[in-house]
């Protein structure tokens, strides 16, 4: 998305990707399973572990391409493998990998652990109803270079962020520390960032915090 290459530009060497969950669609002979649109290095800024295949790439991003890589415990119950297809909606995507997901319950609205498939944040889907669903996020994600102060790298995404010519208002930063105070007083939470890892709401306006159980978010900012 645009935000997430106005975030990469303000953190030199770190890496950035977008979430968005996908409540309307569902794949074919996994139910239950969650689809969440990603970036492509969503695998990194998390510091998964890749157990087959690849996880989603630039090209895929950029071609907006059909391909979807599987949590590893969707991977167990289901017996799905990279190379294998799988219905999203009434489109076909190409397994491509498998991923060992971490994180907690804290993950919240925009959670990206449990039984999860992820598809490129850019591919159009037969459950969207407006084409400009796909230049949207929930959230972003960013970890900065490492030796570089995580408060000061979040204070530099905001900026770049609140800065013309994006000038987003109403940004909702979130540290690991932070999060995690809020979300033991609340039990709720907007993301959940680790190992210095930071994320970045782009809620504008009205309550940014959402339910553990939600499954989906109210408003959303669109890309230009």
């Amino acid at each position: 998305t645009r935000h997430e290459e106005v975030v990469r530009a303000a953190l030199p060497g770190g890496v950035v990707a977008s979430v968005r969950a996908e409540p309307a669609a569902s794949a074919a002979g996994m139910p239950g399973v969650s689809i969440t649109a990603a970036g492509a290095e969503l695998a990194n800024v998390k510091g998964w572990t890749i157990l087959a295949g690849r996880f989603l790439d630039e090209p895929d991003v950029r071609g907006r391409a059909r391909v979807a890589v599987l949590s590893s415990d969707v991977q167990r119950r289901t017996g799905r493998k990279p190379g294998d297809v799988v219905d999203i909606g009434r489109d076909p995507f190409l397994i491509v990998g498998v991923v060992e997901t971490g994180g907690t319950p804290e993950d919240g609205v925009w959670s990206t652990t449990g039984e999860r498939v992820f598809i490129p944040h850019s591919t159009p889907g037969s459950w969207h109803e407006d084409p400009a669903d796909v230049l949207r996020a929930d959230a972003l994600l960013a970890r900065p270079a490492s030796g570089v102060d995580s408060g000061s790298a979040l204070a530099a995404a905001v900026s770049a962020l609140a800065s013309p010519p994006e000038s987003l208002t109403g940004i909702e930063p979130v540290t690991a520390s932070a999060l995690s105070r809020r979300a033991r007083e609340l039990q709720r939470s907007i993301a959940w960032a680790a190992g210095g890892m930071a994320a970045l709401s782009l809620l504008l306006g009205g309550a940014v915090l959402g339910s553990l159980m939600a499954a989906s978010v109210a408003g959303r900012v669109t890309e230009i």
